[in-house]
């Protein structure tokens, strides 16, 4: 593996690292619920990447970047490497990385790509653009 192979595995080692810390912060907050005991404002996504893509590297910093600033504290975001969950992938039909899956709410949704387009991002999620945008 040469010198910039490990520096990504590296990067996305720490983003990865970093996303793990903001789930546990968000656990430790409260979210509002319903009366079923169901979160009701709590988007949930699954983010499938490979550790030795930079395209995956962009894609998840992209994709925390784009909730925190269009769904903050609304949403939970989970990071899985494809190469060491392959049968999940296979469960959740994943045929290229990155993919991001939306869970909840339903239906299921998912974009491929490094989340860099975030009018697309938008339109995928209904949600309304930045007003400086």
């Amino acid at each position: 593996m040469n010198a910039w192979h490990w520096s990504l595995s590296l990067m996305l080692l720490a983003a990865c690292a970093a996303e793990v810390h903001a789930q546990k912060a968000q656990k430790a907050q409260k979210a509002p619920s319903t009366a079923h005991g169901l979160f009701s404002d709590v988007q949930v996504f699954r983010l499938y990447v490979s550790s030795a893509s930079p395209v995956s590297a962009r894609a998840l910093v992209n994709a925390r970047r784009f909730f925190d600033s269009h769904l903050p504290g609304g949403y939970r975001l989970e990071i899985v490497n494809i190469g060491d969950h392959v049968e999940q992938a296979r469960r959740d039909q994943v045929v290229a990385s990155p993919t991001l899956l939306r869970l909840s709410p339903l239906p299921q949704r998912r974009f491929i790509g490094d989340m860099s387009n975030t009018a697309r991002l938008c339109d995928w999620l209904d949600v309304a653009p930045p007003a400086d945008s």
